[in-house]
């Protein structure tokens, strides 16, 4: 299995160095309004009581409640991304799950009532169409008409209606599903990435096949490193070129006491001249005595 980081082209790499926030305020801000349509279930619950239909009353007075729930929890999350607030945030993200929860669970009781009440639907679909003018549109540009329905026709409208709306229902549930579980990854991820700011702009990992130079770093300076000693030296196997041997002690400058070939006089056996004498060697102020004469 190879250990190199991802291409840059992947989807986690691009979420993560990806800014989520702008993503995250029109999301919720469509979610939210989306809710606030669907609040219109409340409208229905009157109709419904009022026709005696309770059990379609008590399903809208559900999804209306539901759907409240809905907008205030998103449109609370598109304050919290606005305001950049870091708890705000994190109450969202859970929030956001709840909020898809709702969501999903709204469209499978739209569904469920949708054919579990079936002759409720058609009969209320029935009463409320006999006797009114209804368009009928064939295509974006066919014929437009419009007719007042019998209670014949108004059964065959509600009918064609209902079976339009079975396969809406179960196609608007499954959309949910999927975009309701991607809002709530964007939501997790860029509280994440606010948490977190570190990991959302990971450094770029070296291309195997190049090594820039000084890649290791220079480090500190320390000259008692063992890199940084002085290799050991071994002397030359000779003298070097042009060296010439010092000269005899005979032919170097006059030195300093008895014996050493004063440059004014020498001093021998305490005179001038002659060989020098063990007891003058042995006097080191016979010299000084001569001098004084």
């Amino acid at each position: 299995m190879p250990d190199r980081a991802p291409p840059p082209y992947a989807l986690v790499a691009r979420v993560r160095n990806a800014n989520l926030r702008p993503t995250v305020l029109a999301v919720s801000t469509i979610i939210g309004i989306w809710s606030l349509v669907w609040i219109g279930f409340f409208k229905e619950i009157s109709d419904d009581k009022n026709e005696g239909f309770t059990k379609l009353a008590v399903f809208a007075l559900i999804l209306g409640i539901l759907y409240i729930i809905v907008a205030v929890i998103n449109f609370f999350g598109v304050a919290a991304a606005a305001m950049q607030r870091l708890a705000f945030i994190r109450i969202y993200s859970y929030g956001a799950l709840i909020s898809s929860l709702l969501v999903i669970g709204a469209g499978f009781i739209r569904v469920i009532t949708h054919f579990l009440l079936k002759g409720d639907l058609l009969t209320e679909c029935v009463n409320e169409v006999t006797g009114q003018r209804v368009d009928f549109r064939w295509g974006i540009w066919g014929p437009h008409v419009t007719e007042t329905l019998s209670k014949d026709q108004a059964s065959d409208w509600c009918d064609d209606a209902f079976s339009h709306d079975s396969w809406s229902e179960i196609v608007l549930l499954i959309a949910s599903i999927f975009f309701m579980g991607l809002v709530s990854w964007i939501v997790w991820n860029y509280a994440h990435a606010t948490s977190v700011p570190a990991q959302s702009f990971p450094q770029q990992t070296q291309n195997p096949y190049y090594t820039p130079p000084y890649a290791g770093g220079a480090g500190a300076y320390d000259p008692y490193a063992a890199g940084r000693a002085a290799p050991d030296y071994a002397p030359p196997a000779g003298p070097p070129p042009g060296f010439a041997p010092p000269k005899d002690s005979s032919d170097e400058l006059p030195g300093y006491g008895v014996g050493m070939k004063d440059s004014k006089f020498d001093v021998v056996d305490g005179k001038r001249g002659g060989s020098i004498s063990k007891d003058s060697l042995d006097d080191p102020f016979a010299d000084y005595d001569e001098r004084r004469r």
